[in-house]
């Protein structure tokens, strides 16, 4: 859809026009004083939970290991980010339902890091199986008999007749 008639969109242009359009709050020195935002005590209690389960997960084995030096900071995130939307939305405190929003977007970016920094791996098979298709196209094979592909097929296929047909047994099914 248009960004220009997305009514969220023109709702969050509308906050952010209002919010910059504020002068930022001063101290008698003329520094910044920025609202100190509290936590309500279940945003506290819920904040405790999801960064003690993201500590757990840190550990030997834990889903977050790989990425230990990065997730070790979400506790720290999620707070940040809540405070941002308490300070968007309005709110003079950061609530639990701050913090459970928080702790959504820091699990969903903490996923999309393990996505990009472990990209599936392919399966030997699968890449064997590959590159004989692709020898069998080079080579202008459209038809044969299993017994002649190991005869004259490509070297990884001449190992045993058991591989041969597994391989075959892939390009059927996948291709």
């Amino acid at each position: 859809t248009d960004p220009n008639k997305d009514v969220r969109m023109i709702s969050f242009w509308q906050c952010m026009t209002r919010l910059l359009a504020k002068t930022p709050p001063r101290d008698e020195h003329g520094e910044l004083a920025p609202q100190t935002l509290h936590l309500e005590p279940l945003a506290l209690t819920t904040w405790i939970a999801a960064h003690d389960n993201i500590e757990a997960e840190l550990g030997k084995g834990g889903e977050l290991q790989e990425i230990k030096s990065t997730a070790a900071k979400s506790g720290e995130q999620i707070l940040r980010m809540a405070g941002v939307m308490a300070v968007v939305e309005g709110a003079g405190t950061i609530t639990q339902s701050l913090v459970e929003r928080a702790v959504l977007l820091e699990r969903w970016y903490l996923a999309e890091i393990l996505r990009l920094t472990n990209p599936p791996t392919i399966a030997p098979k699968l890449l064997s199986a590959q590159s004989l298709l692709e020898w069998l196209l080079a080579n202008k094979w459209q038809t044969f008999e299993a017994r002649e592909l190991q005869q004259k097929g490509p070297r990884f296929v001449r190992k045993s007749a058991s591989l041969r047909d597994a391989l075959l047994a892939v390009l059927v099914e996948h291709y």
